[in-house]
């Protein structure tokens, strides 16, 4: 479309219709107007298409070009079960002497025996 100032001397060009028309429009009917429309239509469309896959492109990239997620994290270790209250020294004291004088009375230890593991439980 070429642009061009009208000198003041000449007058608009007038349509069979009575109505004034641009230059670029003299001679262009509706199938002309028309057409000159889809060309637009065409070109924006194509325009943002490629903006669109300009911008899908690039996201991809970018995607690619990132640093890779972080591995997941372990699971937490499992909790025990709560397991029975230790027993208090005293008890655990007399179990270790009571299983040492089954074992003697039983004659797997002598008696000699029996007294040296019994003073080892005494004084550790």
């Amino acid at each position: 479309m070429q642009w061009t100032l009208r000198s003041p001397q000449r007058p608009p060009r007038i349509d069979d219709s009575g109505r004034a028309r641009c230059d670029d429009e003299a001679g262009r009917g509706l199938l002309g107007s028309v057409g000159r429309t889809a060309v637009v239509a065409g070109i924006a469309t194509a325009t943002a298409n490629a903006v669109n896959r300009h911008a899908q492109n690039k996201a991809a990239e970018k995607e690619q070009t990132a640093a890779p997620p972080p591995p997941p994290a372990p699971p937490p270790a499992p909790v025990a079960p709560a397991s029975a209250p230790a027993p208090a020294p005293g008890d655990d004291l007399v179990s270790k002497l009571t299983e040492l004088a089954k074992l003697r009375d039983s004659g797997v230890l002598s008696q000699e025996e029996f007294e040296q593991a019994k003073a080892l439980v005494l004084n550790p």
